[in-house]
């Protein structure tokens, strides 16, 4: 997997290509929907979805508390990216919304959209920012601190409930334990 630094660079190198095209946005009632627009579809189009797709793949590293929760709600790929240059970038610009009606005239909600112009020159600094994040899988675990913790929970537990209840605990966990094995 490419590093942030390394997925900026190839962003980087499709802006000269890709310098009209925009990212559409489009929510609400009718779903959710995505379009790259401005020009044909061709190598360097495939190349950016590509990249977006391993850009949103490896945003699973960023620790939650760095992305909005509406990035974390959409599964690993390019739409994942889309919408973390929605949250993240600063460039995305709402546009026009309106309400989706029924054959019968009903209300059925409404549909808004937005969009990114130069989604290429967004996700190249979108990827230089995310490269000052530390990963989670390069965050140290501090076991003494875990522990710490747990046994500050169990007291915590202990004297709210009794220890009837821990003892429960510890059983249910050492047959879902020896189940594991």
């Amino acid at each position: 997997m490419p590093t942030w630094s390394e997925l900026r660079a190839d962003f980087q190198a499709l802006e000269q290509n890709l310098q009209y095209f925009r990212l559409d946005y489009q929510w609400g009632a009718a779903g959710v929907y995505y379009r790259i627009a401005g020009g044909g579809f061709g190598p360097s189009t495939r190349r950016f979805e590509i990249l977006a797709e391993i850009a949103g793949r490896l945003l699973a590293e960023i620790p939650a508390d760095q992305l909005d929760p509406s990035v974390l709600a959409v599964p690993a790929g390019k739409e994942r990216w889309y919408e973390a240059l929605r949250y993240h970038s600063g460039e995305f610009q709402h546009d026009f919304y309106g309400t989706q009606r029924d054959d019968a005239g009903n209300d059925m909600g409404n549909i808004y959209t937005g969009n990114i112009h130069l989604p290429v020159h967004a996700s190249a600094n979108l990827a230089l920012q995310l490269s000052t994040v530390e990963p989670r899988r390069a965050q140290a675990v501090d076991q003494s601190n875990t522990i710490s913790r747990l046994n500050a929970f169990l007291r915590q537990e202990a004297s709210k409930r009794g220890y009837l209840w821990l003892v429960l605990g510890f059983l249910i966990t050492l047959v879902v334990a020896a189940l594991a094995i």
